[in-house]
């Protein structure tokens, strides 16, 4: 399963924010932030060159605000989705906000960083769906969790913390999981591991016990088990 880095620019002219932007981890969540511009006029020249796939926007800047860029700016880009975020959260700033083409409305200081990343796969899952007219809306959440599962399979890892991050529920969560790869959340586990396992204890000289611990598996038992009826020998035999 293949995901393409969404492009995310940014208004504001809270430089600070600007700064704090560029330096998200924007790859984890398969973006990558494109440019920035601290007032609207700036922006629309910017937002031509770069067609960035979102724009977080501010209302309150200097020369033109986020309102009267918005005018201009999502007739010329229909595909790009607008996300105001600013410290004004009034519902008539959200009212005309929306009916000028923006998709969200987020107040400054909402989100933390894990948030903000959750949102973003919301929205990436949500375009693509329109895009795709399919029913692939948590594509990219399921590509995350593959993702972190990559990384952090030798740990103790389990699909709660997944889809407490996600914002979703562990049965959703696990049954979109399912559909994207056909396997469930701890047999995928325990494929990752297996595969670890039979590595170190082919081509290193660690012991059974050891193997066990670099995987994530502390009882050394339940790691015999669990290879054998995965690869039907013993760890012993293996080696």
């Amino acid at each position: 399963m293949e995901t393409m880095n969404k492009k995310v620019m940014w208004i504001d002219d809270d430089v600070p924010i600007i700064e704090a932007m560029k330096n998200f981890p924007w790859e984890k969540y398969y973006c990558q932030f494109v440019g920035s511009a601290t007032n609207g006029k700036d922006a629309v020249s910017l937002l031509d060159a770069l067609e960035p796939d979102f724009v977080f926007l501010d209302i309150t800047m200097p020369i033109m605000d986020g309102l009267e860029f918005l005018k201009i700016a999502k007739p010329r880009h229909p595909d790009t989705d607008f996300i105001i975020y600013s410290a004004f959260c009034e519902f008539e700033y959200a009212r005309e906000a929306i009916r000028l083409g923006a998709k969200d409305y987020i107040a400054k200081g909402e989100l933390t960083d894990e948030e903000l990343g959750s949102y973003l796969l919301k929205m990436m899952g949500r375009k693509e769906s329109r895009e795709e007219e399919t029913a692939g809306t948590y594509r990219y959440e399921v590509q995350y969790v593959i993702d972190e599962l990559g990384k952090h399979f030798t740990e103790q890892v389990s699909m709660d913390q997944y889809a407490n991050v996600l914002g979703l529920s562990v049965n959703y969560l696990g049954s979109l999981f399912f559909k994207e790869t056909g396997m469930h959340f701890k047999d995928y586990l325990t494929k990752l591991r297996m595969e670890r396992a039979n590595q170190l204890l082919r081509f290193t000289p660690l012991k059974v016990f050891e193997v066990a611990e670099q995987v994530g598996i502390p009882n050394v038992q339940y790691f015999i088990t669990l290879f054998t009826k995965y690869y039907g020998v013993t760890p012993g035999q293996v080696k």
